[in-house]
């Protein structure tokens, strides 16, 4: 049932038999290539967007100074400006090497 075969997910008819294909395709002309196209569509946004908020986090944690302090967790540190995490102060002094 997880892997609809109209397009649209219909609890209890994933599997349609050609004629409930027909006959769905009747009641709702088109309706199953429009939802493939929004979902695409929200994809493609949804992508966009998660591209665009790394860019501007990673280009924010190039410009950070960064002020590093320790946290609960091993010898894990986050920045207090840019909250860049690290687990070892030891990664940030190899980098700067």
């Amino acid at each position: 049932m997880s892997t609809p075969t109209w397009g649209i997910y219909i609890p209890g008819y994933s599997y349609p038999s050609p004629a409930q294909r027909k006959k769905f395709e009747r009641m709702y002309p088109g309706a199953a290539a429009r939802n493939r196209e929004e979902r695409e569509e929200a994809q493609r946004c949804a992508d966009a967007e998660r591209s665009r908020l790394i860019e501007e986090e990673r280009k924010r944690h190039e410009a950070c100074t960064h002020l590093f302090v320790p946290t609960n967790l091993d010898d894990n540190h986050v920045c207090r400006h840019c909250r860049m995490w690290v687990e070892s102060l030891a990664e940030v002094f190899s980098d700067l090497a």
